[in-house]
């Protein structure tokens, strides 16, 4: 099932764009509930110069490889989650 977003996306046309990828230490279902956590992702995926990135407790696949990664960024609730950062960063 094709992503509907409610936004307009960035088209990326410029040369130097910074990959940057979105944790959230818990699973999809989860982390796509997180209003704090999507609009920190629509903020990103919104500027041209930005290439946004989601990843997830249960899903770990970027468009880009982990060399290029520019920034990593996490958005936890419970504190308990510092254990899934590590569990994630580990990976």
């Amino acid at each position: 099932m094709k992503e509907i977003f409610l936004y307009d996306k960035a088209e990326r046309k410029a040369k130097n764009v910074l990959n940057v990828a979105m944790a959230y230490p818990s699973q999809y279902l989860y982390g796509m509930s997180g209003l704090g956590f999507l609009s920190m992702f629509k903020e990103f995926d919104k500027n041209e110069h930005v290439r946004a990135q989601r990843l997830f407790l249960d899903s770990y696949s970027l468009a880009f490889s982990p060399e290029k990664l520019d920034a990593l960024g996490f958005s936890y609730i419970f504190e308990g989650d510092i254990f899934n950062i590590l569990k994630m960063l580990k990976e």
